[in-house]
């Protein structure tokens, strides 16, 4: 988790400042610092990832980030949220047109950063563990929502293990438990019922 922040902070802030890139900055970007960017980023990056998406138009994006800007910054008139992507898109390189007006995340990385970023800013760890446990696309945000928690991994641990075992404890797996046992516990080998049920 630390790497990708620091390569995201490499994108938004180092990147953006070599070759000329700040052109029209102060025009577009009035009041959009860093961590508002990041902010700004997540949302979009989380909202594709809960949908399943990689691929947004243009226009998508554009809207989204207009309504989110409107938020962040309300006293900011006449929000281009186009403009915004453009100049996003020439200077950080994080989002990218991969083919006429249907963007991406330049690297699914960063959109699962950012979305792990946007999970613990905003305390969403609980509906985290309770929707996707169990889901293998959601495995890598796990991992770095571990890297970014204020709690620390025992905190996640803890949690994992309180829904592991709810999920334990659910009539249907306390029967094939029982019906595991009967039948290993009744049948004939060297081995003990334990590693017979493992097998």
């Amino acid at each position: 988790a630390t790497l990708y922040e620091r390569a995201l902070r490499v994108l938004l802030e180092e990147w953006a400042a070599d070759e000329g890139k700040e052109t029209h900055q102060e025009e577009i970007y009035k009041g959009l610092d860093t961590k508002r960017k990041e902010m700004l980023l997540a949302k979009i990056a989380h909202d594709a990832f809960q949908q399943n998406r990689l691929f947004l138009t243009h226009r998508e994006i554009a809207h989204q980030i207009e309504v989110l800007l409107k938020e962040m910054l309300p006293d900011e008139k006449n929000i281009d949220g186009a403009a915004v992507l453009r100049i996003m898109e020439v200077q950080h390189g994080i989002l990218v047109e991969r083919a006429e007006g249907i963007y991406s995340f330049s690297h699914l990385t960063l959109q699962e950063y950012l979305t792990a970023q946007y999970v613990d800013d905003h305390r969403k760890i609980k509906l985290l563990i309770t929707e996707h446990l169990t889901d293998e696309r959601w495995q890598e945000i796990f991992l770095l929502v571990a890297g970014l928690m204020r709690g620390g991994v025992d905190e996640l641990l803890l949690r994992l293990y309180s829904e592991a075992e709810k999920q334990l404890n659910t009539l249907k797996l306390q029967e094939l438990i029982c019906w595991a046992n009967q039948v290993t516990n009744s049948s004939e080998g060297v081995h003990k019922p334990a590693a017979k049920r493992a097998t």
